[in-house]
C-alpha cells in the first residue's frame, strides 16, 4: 500500500488502519448494496398492490375472505392492549404506529399471518 496521510492533522496512517478503513468501507458498501436490494424487492412487492379510495396503498391480505376476519380481530385485540396498557393513548400522535406493530405482531404470533402495514405499503408517506 502507498502511505497516506491523514487529510486533518497530516500524520502518516499505519498500515494496519489503512486495512481497517478499507474493510470498513468495505462493509458499508455491502450493507449499502443490501438495502438497495431489499428496498427494490419491497418496490416490486408494493408495485401492484390495490390502492384504496383514499389513495393508499394496502394489503391484498386485508381484503381476501381468507384473512379479512383475522386481521380485523388482531386489530380490534391490538386496540384493546394498548388502551389497556396506556389509556387514552388512542388520541395520542403516532398511535397508528403502535397499533400497527402490535397487529402485526399478533398476527405473526398467533396465526403465522405476514401482514404489511400501511406505512410500509406506502413507503413516501408520513403517517402520524
Amino acid at each position: 500500500m502507498d502511505e497516506k496521510y491523514c487529510f486533518h492533522c497530516g500524520q502518516k496512517i499505519s498500515q494496519e488502519l489503512q486495512e481497517k478503513l478499507r474493510r470498513q468501507r468495505e462493509k458499508e458498501k455491502q450493507k449499502e448494496e443490501l438495502e438497495e436490494k431489499k428496498q427494490e424487492e419491497l418496490d416490486k412487492k408494493i408495485a401492484n398492490f390495490p390502492i384504496d379510495r383514499d389513495g393508499f396503498a394496502y394489503d391484498p391480505k386485508e381484503k381476501d375472505p381468507k384473512y379479512k376476519d383475522i386481521i380485523n380481530k388482531a386489530t380490534k385485540e391490538a386496540e384493546d392492549i394498548l388502551e389497556k396498557e396506556s389509556p387514552g393513548f388512542k388520541e395520542q400522535t403516532g398511535y397508528c404506529h403502535s397499533a400497527w406493530g402490535e397487529t402485526k405482531r399478533i398476527l405473526k404470533e398467533k396465526y403465522n399471518i405476514d401482514w404489511m402495514d400501511p406505512a410500509e405499503c406506502n413507503p413516501l408517506i408520513m403517517f402520524d
